[in-house]
């Protein structure tokens, strides 16, 4: 009997593995649309996926973006021949992003699509919308027209400008045109302007180009002698902004630089009599020679005139007018006088002064011999006094200090001597030592603190 059980129950067991085998190979049936996405005549068709997730808002919303990405994949983008999209194709450094953004622009603002039909599987949720041509090119034709009334408005109103010398806002005008046309830049916008036909596009952008490209700068002058550590005043770094008449140009936001150096302050905006200018407080860089350059701030521009991020590329990227000063820039001059003592009475020869005159050589900074022709004076007043005797050996130390003031007296800094010390046979002797190992001071205290200072 127990054998029967056993036998009964095991053949049951085989049974029902059977039958869970049997479901599991099941092969789920998905609608034919979702296999093979349908056409139909007159219509762009997208088809979209998502594989499900727990949150059933988050696949849905996917499927569906990924059936209009499909949808408009459907739609065909070509550039006319005779659009702005052409020129910067042809021309223009920044055309690769320009083609990209025309591909783009076909996946925004898309309207009149009508859902089709969803189907829910184990794994994956499926979206079919499809696009009625003639509604999307009605749609799209009427947005067209709107966009070419705006672009118009602004061509206008920045030819206006132009005419009353008002050169920052006619380009803050063609600017806001080429934004209001931007979704039609591949395709030709010809319609008519004041009477004549001609491609919008074109006229925005050629405007804008031409408006840029007539805009003169002129320094005042084209060189400039510089000593290092002082100031190039404003009245010598002037620069005037005009049109192609001579017309002074007002409120034209400008940058300045020298050579590769950061200036601080470095952006300005011209005057009622299109002039700018510009003050360097003491002159840091390396001597030699280097280029002072006022040009149209391009990014003031791009910043203040669009509010599109590649508008904006585009107008930083763009060449801008400039002027220039060659600024030759030398070590300043020294002039050096001392007061030197040993032991109170005057040194003769000056060891310092010579001493220094060696430095400065060193350093290629020049001597004059004629206080009126330095751009620096030196003023030092040293004394020696004894420290100790050890057997026949006697110690002095060198005391005193050293000023740095420009032609106008006024104190760049001082420096004291700490007692520099000197050891001969006889405290004379010492004292003149102690002048001697001034060399080792001076490169190591002094210099420092000169080249801050004119720095």
């Amino acid at each position: 009997m127990i054998l029967k059980n056993s036998l009964i129950l095991a053949f049951s067991l085989f049974l029902i593995s059977c039958g869970t085998t049997k479901k599991s190979t099941v092969v789920e049936v998905l609608p034919d649309w979702v296999k093979t996405k349908p056409i139909y005549s007159g219509y762009y068709v997208g088809l979209g996926s998502a594989q499900k997730t727990p949150n059933p808002n988050e696949y849905q919303s996917t499927a569906k973006n990924n059936a209009l990405a499909d949808l408009t994949s459907e739609i065909s983008v070509t550039i006319s021949t005779q659009s702005v999209m052409y020129q910067f194709e042809n021309s223009s450094a920044y055309s690769e992003d320009f083609s990209s953004l025309t591909k783009a622009l076909a996946n925004e603002n898309i309207e009149g699509y009508e859902l089709v039909n969803t189907h829910s599987s184990q794994t994956h949720y499926y979206v079919l919308y499809k696009l009625s041509k003639e509604k999307h090119r009605a749609i799209k034709e009427k947005r067209k027209n709107e966009a070419t009334k705006k672009g118009i408005n602004y061509l206008q109103k920045a030819n206006q400008n132009l005419k009353n010398i008002m050169v920052y806002d006619a380009i803050f005008n063609y600017t806001k045109g080429l934004e209001a046309i931007k979704p039609y830049f591949s395709e030709s916008l010809e319609c008519e302007i004041d009477g004549n036909y001609s491609d919008l596009g074109n006229e925005l952008y050629s405007g804008l180009i031409s408006t840029i490209n007539n805009i003169i700068v002129t320094p005042k002058v084209k060189e400039i002698d510089a000593t290092k550590g002082q100031t190039i005043s404003s009245n010598q770094l002037v620069f005037s902004f005009a049109n192609l008449n001579g017309n002074p140009i007002h409120g034209l936001p400008v940058s300045f630089n020298l050579g590769k150096r950061p200036l601080r302050n470095s952006k300005s905006e011209t005057d009622v009599n299109g002039y700018v200018s510009y003050e360097i407080n003491k002159l840091g860089t390396k001597t030699g020679t280097a280029y002072f350059i006022a040009q149209l701030d391009a990014n003031a521009v791009a910043t203040k005139c669009a509010t599109d991020p590649l508008i904006r590329k585009m107008l930083r990227n763009m060449d801008v007018p400039k002027g220039r000063i060659l600024i030759r820039l030398k070590n300043p001059t020294f002039f050096i006088k001392t007061d030197e003592k040993n032991f109170g009475k005057e040194l003769n020869p000056k060891v310092l002064k010579k001493k220094m005159e060696q430095l400065l050589a060193n350093n290629s900074y020049p001597v004059v011999y004629r206080e009126e022709n330095a751009d620096y004076i030196i003023e030092a007043n040293t004394d020696t006094k004894k420290l100790k005797k050890e057997g026949r050996q006697h110690y002095a130390a060198l005391f005193g200090e050293i000023k740095v003031l420009n032609t106008d007296a006024q104190l760049l800094f001082v420096r004291p001597i700490n007692e520099v010390k000197g050891v001969q046979l006889n405290i004379k002797d010492a004292g003149l030592d102690a002048y001697n190992n001034m060399s080792n001071y001076l490169n190591r205290y002094f210099l420092p603190k000169l080249k801050e200072a004119i720095n």
